[in-house]
C-alpha cells in the first residue's frame, strides 16, 4: 500500500495477471495454501486481495483457514460474523462481509469457528457461496488451510478455479513441499504455481543470472 512501486507490489501484480487469464470471463476463485504454518500464506493472500482491488477489480477475501484464522488477526479486524455463518445460513453474506477501506477489497473472515464444522465445505455449501459472490465480484481469495494437512482443505481446493502453493524459500523441506503436490494431485488439483514467499534477494542473486528477479539490483529504478 505504501510503495506500490516496490518488487514485491509487482511481483504480485505479476501473480494478478497470470490469474486473470485472456478469455476468462465472469469471476474467477483462488484457493492459497502450503505445505506447512508459518510459509506465508495469508500474507500472501492479504497482499494479493489489495492489489487486485486498487487496480480496480471486485475483490473478496475469504478467511477459509478455520483451524488457524489468522485474516483478522494480521488486518486487525473485530469479532464478526463470518464464513461459518453464512455457509450455516445463520447470517448473509453481506451480513458477514467487512470493506477495507484502504484498498477497496472485501474481505469475509472466519467467523465463530467454535460451531459445528461437520461437512461445512461440502460442495454444495462452497457452490452457494461462490454464486453469491459471483453477483458482485471479480476475483475471490481463499485463504485455506495447509493442504498436506487438513481435508477440508483439499476439499475447499477442488472447487475453486485455481490454486497457489506458497513455499518459503530456502526453508519448506522438498519432501514437504512434494508430499502436499502428491495429496493435491490425487484429488485432480494441479496448482496454476508455486509462490516462493520471504524471499532474501540478495542470497538469490549469488543462484544464478538472467532475470529481473535475480538481478533486482539493475532495475533498482523501476521498483523505487
Amino acid at each position: 500500500m505504501e510503495r506500490p512501486l516496490s518488487l514485491y507490489a509487482e511481483q504480485l501484480r505479476a501473480v494478478r495477471l497470470a490469474l486473470v487469464r485472456k478469455g476468462r470471463s465472469g469471476m474467477t476463485s483462488v484457493g492459497i495454501t502450503s505445505a506447512r504454518p508459518s510459509e506465508g500464506k495469508t500474507t500472501l493472500a492479504v497482499s494479493l486481495a489489495r492489489t487486485s482491488a486498487m487496480a480496480g477489480s471486485r475483490t473478496l477475501l475469504v478467511d477459509a483457514d478455520l483451524r488457524r484464522a489468522s485474516v483478522s488477526r494480521v488486518m486487525g479486524l473485530p469479532p464478526h460474523a463470518g464464513m461459518v455463518q453464512v455457509l450455516r445460513r445463520t447470517a448473509t453474506l453481506d451480513e458477514a462481509l467487512i470493506h477495507d477501506p484502504v484498498s477497496g477489497m472485501y474481505v469475509l473472515p472466519a467467523g465463530d469457528t467454535t460451531e459445528n464444522r461437520q461437512d461445512l465445505f461440502a460442495a454444495s455449501n462452497i457452490g452457494a457461496l461462490l454464486a453469491e459472490a459471483e453477483k458482485r465480484f471479480d476475483l475471490v481469495i481463499f485463504d485455506a488451510a495447509l493442504a498436506l494437512a487438513v481435508t477440508d482443505a483439499r476439499l475447499l481446493l477442488r472447487q475453486v478455479d485455481e490454486v497457489l502453493m506458497a513455499l518459503r524459500w530456502n526453508d519448506t523441506p522438498s519432501q514437504s513441499a512434494a508430499a502436499t503436490l502428491k495429496r493435491m494431485r490425487a484429488l485432480d488439483i494441479e496448482p496454476l504455481g508455486v509462490i516462493a514467499t520471504r524471499v532474501d534477494m540478495r542470497q538469490l542473486a549469488v543462484f544464478g543470472h538472467g532475470d529481473v528477479d535475480r538481478d533486482h539490483a539493475d532495475y533498482g529504478a523501476y521498483y523505487a
